[in-house]
């Protein structure tokens, strides 16, 4: 006979949904310290406090919005091309309609004085903040919270991301640096978030910028590649052997931050090798994004709409934003097996050679590094993790293992010739 669970029926629920609640409590909670808000199913605002509706459940949070708020429907659209259009529709629909509050969701519940003291935080730097909905980002041990700000008119007046201070590498603060930098020297075609101020308080990190907003449909193809090529040409320098890359330097100083001896050696290990075979091959530099994907853009015309800018370096091989566009768009619509992991080397190849002009050896060099480089900031974003550091589902050492495999070694001599 089967052993009976000690759980009663719908004991398992109440566990599950104890943990949902604790730790999307965990998640918001910072930004109201030393106030503690709570979820229920029936508060309203009102009576000194205030609610945001859980949207689209406890179990997936993706946005919190003050139910009452029709402008708060700008929330509503679907995080990445593809995922969600419908749904995303529905509740912009609703939310439009002032029909949001009478959804069976969760609220988040707090003093209406909690939220004032946030408001008077952020009108400090956008004096428009009239009222705000909280973004989540990807469920993760440091899940990032995006503040859409709204004005007395209902516009979108800032995106605020908010972050816990000294939590990775102040990455907003790098962002922050980054943006000021295009403003300095735009790139034709491409259109970064003008930064509206960067501040710290109550142990968070705080980066207001510009909303960048289309109203164009978004599709993903065709790949941007004329911006890119805009913005590698920004501050290219000359094409000398990859070994004396800068990005060399810095892959190896983050690798040796990895704390995990197994994944530290990994990593070392595949960047000797990779320049062992293939460090003289001559490559053109300039620099990238570091996290261009389909859902971190929009278009405008002609123009392309492009945010989060916290893993922009320079001196790096041309083409490296190409490949990992394609990559992540691949991993969107075709998955993580070896047969999408051996599209993507194919297109990466046509795409470097036709657009970028590189050799097959140049190809190689660029294929082997971006892989070295997303595979040790996979692991580095991951390393403080309690929860411990998931295997990479595709693109990791397995595909760098297998390009090993089927390429020869650069032939230096016959490059040089």
């Amino acid at each position: 006979m089967a052993e009976r669970s000690p759980l009663r029926d719908g004991d398992g629920d109440r566990l599950r949904g104890g943990v949902f609640r604790d730790e999307l409590l965990a998640t918001v909670g910072p930004l109201f310290a030393p106030g503690a808000p709570r979820l229920s199913r029936f508060a309203r605002s009102g009576g000194g406090r205030t609610c945001w509706m859980v949207v689209p459940s406890l179990r997936h949070p993706i946005v919190l919005v003050p139910p009452g708020n029709e402008a708060a429907a700008v929330a509503f659209r679907p995080p990445r091309p593809g995922r969600g259009g419908r749904r995303m529709r529905t509740l912009a629909f609703l939310q439009r309609k002032g029909l949001m509050r009478y959804l069976p969701l969760h609220r988040l519940v707090l003093e209406s004085d909690e939220v004032t003291s946030l408001l008077r935080l952020l009108q400090a730097v956008v004096e428009d903040v009239d009222d705000i909905v909280l973004r989540l980002g990807r469920r993760r041990h440091n899940r990032a919270l995006v503040l859409l700000a709204l004005g007395a008119n209902g516009e979108v007046c800032s995106f605020i991301k908010i972050a816990r201070s000294g939590s990775g590498k102040n990455a907003l603060e790098w962002e922050y640096q980054n943006l000021l930098q295009m403003l300095e020297r735009p790139v034709p075609g491409l259109q970064a978030p003008r930064p509206q101020g960067y501040w710290r308080s109550r142990d968070l990190d705080f980066l207001a910028l510009e909303p960048l907003i289309t109203q164009e449909l978004h599709v993903s193809r065709p790949v941007p590649v004329t911006q890119m090529r805009a913005l590698a040409e920004k501050q290219s320098s000359a094409t000398r052997p990859i070994v004396d890359a800068e990005l060399v330097q810095r892959l190896r100083g983050k690798a040796a931050e990895l704390r995990d001896p197994d994944r530290r050696t990994w990593a070392l290990g595949a960047l000797d090798r990779t320049l062992e075979d293939w460090g003289q091959v001559p490559v053109p530099l300039g620099p990238w994004h570091g996290d261009w994907v389909p859902w971190n853009m929009a278009r405008r015309g002609e123009t392309v709409l492009l945010w989060d800018w916290e893993h922009f370096e320079a001196e790096v091989p041309c083409g490296f934003d190409h490949v990992h566009y394609l990559a992540q768009d691949i991993r969107l619509g075709g998955g993580v097996d070896a047969p999408a992991e051996d599209r993507w080397v194919r297109e990466a190849a046509t795409a470097l050679s036709n657009d970028w002009g590189l050799d097959r050896s140049q190809q190689q060099v660029v294929l082997r590094l971006y892989l070295i480089v997303v595979n040790v900031r996979y692991l580095l974003d991951r390393q403080d993790d309690p929860a411990g550091i998931p295997p990479r589902r595709g693109w990791s050492h397995e595909l760098l293992e297998r390009l090993d495999l089927d390429a020869p070694r650069a032939d230096v001599g016959r490059l040089e010739a």
